[in-house]
């Protein structure tokens, strides 16, 4: 059986190559030998399964042009594939992540807002691995870049530690960490003012020395202070229970003192001509 059979449906989609005024005008020979490829696989089956092969072929075919026909007229996005790329990894080291996922996303946004805007994009972080891609026509731009997150990086393990980061390299809560901090046992660094984007109040908050921090995380204070916070929390409402249950007596006290002191003759007096009554003495 002839194998152009199948292609024929093809001629009110896509013009001939050689005809340049056509929009439609591309370079069909990849697409063609795919074909060509494909209708030698299908006509090798028996009758019973051509039928139905020949059916997907011709689906896979309109999707084919369809797509390329698309991607010609400017309705789907071209990627331009450059196989010489720019690429520099740098290894962040434990002492400067501290074992959290919020450190390191925090790293990578510090190193980002010293780049230039067009480059902070190619400066990506995976698993623990900063890693700048540029394409080969961005020379300078890729020095530039690897320049200032190398310079970056030498002192990157005294970055101060931010409120999010230290609730995550310790696991506590944001109360525990307003606790500690007004207590004295979680000591601050100092204070950041920053602008958020998109807001035009500032904000201050403490930050905390990474060292500190990690000698905290050594040591296991954290579950130390949390029984330290529960015994506190329980001498508190026991004294507070005492000082009701005192208040209570007292309030007590005073009303039944004043039932004892009051003259049993009291009520008496109140009535209108008792005096004279009792001038008569009839109750003597």
């Amino acid at each position: 059986m002839p194998t152009s059979a199948p292609t024929t449906h093809r001629s009110w989609v896509v013009a001939q190559t050689s005809d340049a005024t056509s929009p439609f005008a591309l370079d069909r020979r990849a697409a063609f030998e795919f074909e060509a490829e494909l209708a030698k696989e299908v006509y090798r089956h028996p009758q019973w399964l051509r039928r139905r092969s020949r059916c997907w072929l011709i689906l896979v075919i309109l999707l084919v042009d369809v797509e390329h026909c698309l991607s010609h007229l400017g309705f789907m996005p071209k990627h331009e594939k450059n196989d010489v790329e720019l690429v520099r990894t740098w290894v962040l080291p434990p002492s400067a992540t501290l074992g959290s996922s919020v450190r390191v996303k925090g790293i990578l946004l510090e190193l980002r807002a010293r780049l230039p805007i067009a480059s902070k994009k190619s400066l990506d972080i995976e698993q623990g691995e900063l890693t700048l891609a540029m394409p080969a026509s961005a020379k300078a731009e890729f020095h530039g870049a690897a320049s200032v997150v190398a310079t970056a990086l030498e002192d990157i393990e005294s970055m101060p530690v931010i409120p999010r980061e230290i609730q995550d390299i310790l696991s506590i809560k944001t109360s525990e960490r307003h606790r500690w901090l007004k207590d004295g046992r979680l000591p601050s660094a100092g204070t950041r003012t920053v602008k958020l984007r998109g807001r035009a109040r500032k904000i201050t908050f403490h930050v905390f020395d990474p060292r500190v921090v990690e000698d905290l995380l050594n040591r296991g204070v954290v579950d130390e202070w949390r029984e330290e916070d529960l015994a506190a929390t329980a001498e508190n409402r026991r004294r507070a229970a005492y000082k009701a249950k005192l208040t209570r007596s007292l309030k007590n006290a005073g009303k039944s003192s004043k039932t004892i002191e009051r003259h049993p003759d009291d009520a008496a007096t109140k009535l209108r001509g008792w005096e004279e009554f009792n001038v008569d003495g009839l109750l003597r």
